[in-house]
């Protein structure tokens, strides 16, 4: 068999065990949520799987420890209080090197922008990989998965070399300065946080902070609360997702994506209005 047959059969291969895969993932994940999504997310979802295995095909193949356990227990904060860390990294072995990658649904431009971020992250988890392990990380790199709008407009164009093109232009792996020395003031800000919030003294940013511009492309609201899973407990968060609406109530698009997924929507709901009776917020139109 020729190396283009070979090749065009694993792709083939492969393409059918994405996509098997992908559909126990998804019912395990909608059997644990109770939540079914429709059949245009699943499109979408499985499209964005298919299109990282074209780009990052390459270096899947090459790594040789996949979702690696990080912990890094027993810490202590000034007020002598324990916590842990923990997280999940890649690890690919280069010849006599090692590289770890952290996957994150992150904006690319907004990690590009805030690598700051990320370099407190990723360096305790290389320095916790390396005293695990006794070898060392030589360079680390975040994988923004988001896909680019070029492409998706690519896409919708349904031009193969428009789709050839943004997928050479698209750039998802973004490297991040490996360097150890600033560990311990990172964990020291750990330490503060766990205080602050066992003490209750956990305050929230104010309304005016999450509708500020953040990062240059987007608001605060939208780019950090969103990914705080106790957002619907907090009334800067309530009233900025409610703010939104007001501001858009032709956008349906628009609030589904400041509220989040159906789940999320439900939970918004549910937890402002049991928590906030006596507040005078505008009540959801009927579904």
């Amino acid at each position: 068999m020729a190396d283009s047959s070979l090749k065009e059969d694993l792709d083939v291969e492969i393409e059918a065990f994405l996509e098997e895969r992908f559909a126990d993932n998804l019912s395990v994940l909608e059997a644990e949520g109770q939540l079914r999504l429709n059949a245009f997310v699943r499109e979408q979802a499985l499209l964005q799987v298919k299109l990282y295995w074209v780009k990052l095909k390459d270096l899947a193949l090459r790594v040789t420890q996949s979702e690696v356990p990080i912990s890094l227990s027993n810490l202590k904060t000034k007020e002598g209080r324990s916590y842990t860390i923990q997280g999940v990294a890649d690890v690919i072995e280069e010849g006599d090197k090692n590289v770890l990658y952290d996957i994150k649904t992150h904006d690319p431009d907004f990690v590009r922008n805030n690598i700051k971020r990320y370099e407190a992250q990723l360096n305790i988890y290389a320095k916790v990989w390396s005293e695990r392990s006794g070898e060392r990380i030589d360079s680390t790199a975040v994988i923004a998965t988001p896909v680019p709008g070029k492409l998706r407009y690519a896409l919708q164009d349904g031009s193969p070399e428009k789709i050839n093109r943004a997928i050479e232009e698209w750039d998802p792996i973004i490297p991040i300065t490996n360097d150890d020395s600033g560990v311990q003031t990172t964990l020291e800000e750990f330490g503060k946080t766990v205080d602050a919030i066992e003490s209750c003294c956990f305050d929230p940013a104010p309304l005016a902070e999450l509708e500020a511009s953040f990062s240059g492309s987007s608001t605060f609201g939208r780019q950090i609360c969103r990914n705080c899973d106790i957002r619907f407990a907090c009334d800067s968060y309530r009233e900025y997702a409610l703010r939104q609406r007001k501001l858009s109530t032709d956008d349906l698009l628009g609030l589904l994506r400041e509220l989040g997924d159906e789940k999320d929507a439900q939970a918004f709901k549910t937890l402002s209005f049991a928590e906030d009776e006596d507040k005078a917020f505008e009540k959801p139109a009927e579904e």
